[in-house]
């Protein structure tokens, strides 16, 4: 499948870890396109805000991701996100993806945090929800996000982005 055609398949927001996998696009072209389209991915409303208003609180924030490290941290990077982010979790030889709780954990541990009852973990799935129980923390589910049905152990249910300053 020629490079462009995979372009415009992520572009429409078809999974690129799958497309790479399916039609054997290499690692380094797989980065390419998906950094090359990033800024055509819409974040949700009031995302960088949010962010700001978060760090200018001092709120430890670090991201957890089931997606491979080789794409989350470029994704994150040219949509200039990563600047918001003290940590970076994402699964490795060691460290199973979610929805075990070792990513959480780590996390936490590398922030300088133990999981307490100020700690919430964000996610918009049910493995993320998991995660979050198995590692002792609140889970927050993003409804507006990939799944629509609110996992069990949800804490409390967000309807946009910037409702976390209300927590």
């Amino acid at each position: 499948m020629p490079v462009c055609e995979i372009e415009h398949r992520f572009s429409t927001g078809e999974n690129i870890v799958q497309l790479a996998k399916v039609h054997g696009v290499s690692q380094p072209t797989s980065i390419q396109v998906a950094t090359r389209n990033a800024k055509m991915i819409e974040l949700y409303q009031q995302v960088r805000q949010t962010l700001e208003t978060l760090r200018n609180r001092k709120t430890s924030l670090g991201v957890v991701s089931n997606l491979p490290g080789w794409l989350a941290r470029p994704l994150l990077e040219s949509n200039g996100l990563n600047e918001y982010f003290e940590i970076v979790i994402t699964p490795c030889r060691g460290l199973p993806a979610k929805p075990k709780p070792q990513g959480i954990l780590n996390a936490l541990e590398q922030i300088g945090h133990g999981p307490n009852a100020s700690t919430w973990f964000v996610g918009d799935g049910a493995v993320d929800a998991c995660a979050a129980e198995a590692a002792g923390v609140k889970f927050v589910w993003a409804s507006y996000g990939y799944e629509t049905r609110q996992p069990p152990c949800t804490s409390i249910a967000v309807e946009k982005f910037e409702d976390v300053l209300l927590l």
